[in-house]
């Protein structure tokens, strides 16, 4: 746990060889979104995420995870996704899934969480502010790659918990998030790195939650 709110991540793989018929715990639109990935892993790993976050929900709150349930509604269309959901409203929650990973973060105040398994590809350096893109270039090359995704995933964690998520790309590059603390929608932001690591693979993960003065 890091200041109010408690996050887990682990590989896609790990959490449903502990779960016990995964899909019969989601929803039925839910469901139609999982046969409608091409990718196994996708389809794994969207599962997954959701599997995590339900032990966890769990955990934080006494219940026993066969109870706790999600809804997703977008605020822009009214599909089923979105900031996910539980039922109670003293909860915030997010969770997030990549390549064989899953992460989740659930607290009593809103907070987001994003991840990306370790990659050698060259920085989306559009995405970044001025200050940042000079910051990730000063570096030998070798560290570029995984010095922009900490920064991605700190953005991420960032718009997932302010409830704006990528619906605000042109965000991304106003955003300077190489700070604990951020300023963003008039509201105070904590960003933590997860700094999580799995055998070979490395995962760089981040969490953002609202503080509270």
């Amino acid at each position: 746990m890091i200041g109010s709110a408690s996050w887990l991540v682990e590989r896609s793989a790990a959490v449903l060889a502990g779960a016990d018929e995964p899909l019969a715990t989601l929803p039925q639109e839910q469901r139609a979104r999982v046969e409608r990935l091409r990718r196994a892993q996708d389809r794994d790993d969207f599962v997954a995420a959701r599997q995590l976050t339900q032990r966890l929900v769990a955990q934080v709150t006494g219940r026993a995870a066969s109870e706790v349930r999600f809804t997703q509604s977008c605020h822009q269309c009214g599909g089923p996704h979105g900031r996910p959901m539980v039922d109670s409203a003293e909860l915030h929650l997010s969770w997030s899934h990549a390549g064989g990973w899953v992460g989740s973060v659930v607290g009593d105040r809103p907070c987001g969480i994003d991840l990306e398994p370790a990659t050698d590809r060259p920085p989306l350096f559009d995405v970044l502010t001025a200050t940042e893109q000079q910051e990730v270039q000063s570096l030998p090359e070798s560290q570029q790659s995984s010095a922009f995704l900490r920064l991605w995933v700190r953005k991420e964690a960032l718009l997932k918990a302010a409830g704006t998520g990528l619906s605000e790309p042109a965000a991304l590059a106003q955003l300077d998030v190489r700070t604990s603390f951020v300023i963003y929608h008039e509201r105070e932001w904590q960003l933590t790195d997860l700094g999580v690591k799995g055998g070979k693979h490395e995962v760089v993960a981040a969490m953002a939650e609202e503080r509270f003065r």
